[in-house]
């Protein structure tokens, strides 16, 4: 877990609404966090910090049920419910994805986040439920 990037994006966030002397600031801070497109929005932020939460809370559930190999939290899990919930809807949400909506730089970049630090293959997050139909 990477606490520094976390409290960085943290930071960005609340500095989201700041003012026009805080800008170069947010670039140096948009710069360590490494945004991979020019409108990179709050929402993403909140995005990456969700991401963040959720890998903590997968290697807090990995050393309760002893399995190093667990690759997501059951949604039913009395203590991790809720995270577990966040991560269902953003694979139904890749899964509704067309093949021109996952190239839109915004969606490509979430997607490559989750493929990246979930560890997955590239192209593999959120089954497509239009080739399943």
């Amino acid at each position: 877990m990477d606490w520094a990037k976390v409290a960085l994006v943290e930071e960005f966030v609340r500095r989201s609404q700041g003012t026009a002397a805080e800008s170069l600031v947010d670039s140096q801070i948009q710069d360590r966090i490494g945004i991979p497109f020019s409108d990179y929005s709050a929402h993403d932020d909140l995005f990456l910090l969700q991401l963040e939460r959720y890998l903590c809370r997968l290697e807090a559930y990995r050393g309760e049920v002893k399995d190093s190999s667990a690759a997501v939290i059951p949604v039913r899990h009395p203590l991790f419910s809720v995270i577990a919930e966040w991560l269902d809807k953003q694979i139904l949400w890749a899964g509704k994805l067309t093949e021109n909506e996952r190239r839109e730089p915004a969606n490509a970049w979430r997607l490559r986040q989750f493929e990246t630090r979930l560890g997955l293959l590239p192209g593999s997050f959120g089954p497509r439920l239009s080739a399943a139909i």
